[in-house]
């Protein structure tokens, strides 16, 4: 869900939305942090999860940390792409290089 709000702010169709940016990720940020903090420790950054492990030696589950947000974030790229680019039809293509001869 965050990469998908970055995409939704780094999207040129919501330049003129940018104003609530900051408000909008600190309040999925903290949403995030109070929901899963009791769980999970809401670890949102691998490489934050990472110097832990490291320190205490403590391997179980390690795994999810890295796989998680890596594949949600492709799949959100991915899901982004294909719900939310704009698609260009043939004949709209065909119009435009027509027009310009």
């Amino acid at each position: 869900m965050l990469i998908l709000l970055c995409h939704g702010s780094w999207d040129a169709r919501n330049c003129h939305n940018s104003d609530s940016t900051p408000l909008k990720f600190g309040s999925y940020i903290t949403g995030i942090s109070i929901a899963a903090g009791p769980l999970t420790g809401a670890s949102m950054n691998p490489a934050r999860t990472l110097a832990p492990a490291l320190w205490k030696g403590v391997w179980e589950c390690h795994w999810v940390y890295w796989a998680g947000p890596l594949g949600g974030s492709v799949l959100a790229t991915v899901m982004y792409m294909s719900v939310f680019t704009e698609k260009t039809t043939r004949s709209a293509a065909t119009e435009d290089n027509s027009s310009v001869d």
